[in-house]
């Protein structure tokens, strides 16, 4: 793992680490329809969580060597420019977009610019320990697909894509595209954090 590798080269040089940021994901929690999870809500136990839980812990050690870490788990990054965003609006945009599995599938996220905002924020007030990086409301995937079909002066005609097809052809990767996820951001908005970018329908702005 590569924050191994860090850590590793770090102590073995003594290097001076004024802070170090991490960045896990909502996937922590695992698939569940468990509303408002914080951050001591306890790990998933799909590859994904696993991924999440084994990333955190490495990041960890940093605190070992007298390092700040502070960790954020993110929700989906949104992002008209790219990422899941772009791929999802591509087929829509050429008249192919479909729903995938039931398309009900809750998923948290994060605009682009509350990320980019929320980085700003960790080392400005020198934020240590794990935070939620998600807007306030959960978004279907139903919703997403909707929203940028109507923005693109499309519709959606075509059949939902049934589940089982999306994890023959995707495997493990289908749990990224399946999961359920509702994260409270409470924790980092006490910390004086204002997002500007609460409702969904406002990243398209980028």
């Amino acid at each position: 793992m590569s924050t191994d590798f860090l850590f590793k080269i770090i102590k073995s040089k003594n290097i001076r680490i004024k802070k170090m940021i991490s960045i896990s994901g909502t996937g922590y929690y695992g698939d569940t329809t468990t509303l408002g999870l914080n951050e001591n809500s306890p790990t998933g136990n799909d590859f994904l969580a696993m991924v999440c839980r084994d990333w955190e812990n490495s990041a960890k050690q940093m605190s070992s060597l007298k390092i700040p870490v502070c960790i954020f788990r993110l929700g989906v990054v949104m992002s008209p420019k790219g990422g899941f965003l772009k791929r999802i609006a591509t087929p829509i945009k050429y008249f192919v977009g479909v729903h995938l599995g039931d398309a009900q599938q809750m998923l948290s996220w994060i605009s682009i610019h509350d990320l980019c905002r929320l980085f700003v924020h960790a080392i400005e007030k020198n934020l240590v320990g794990t935070y939620n990086a998600t807007a306030s409301l959960p978004i279907t995937l139903e919703q997403i697909d909707n929203t940028l079909a109507a923005h693109l002066h499309r519709k959606i005609v075509l059949p939902n894509i049934p589940e089982w097809i999306l994890k023959l052809v995707l495997g493990e990767m289908s749990t990224m595209i399946l999961t359920n996820c509702h994260a409270s951001n409470e924790k980092i908005k006490n910390t004086g954090f204002a997002f500007e970018d609460e409702n969904f329908s406002a990243v398209l702005k980028y």
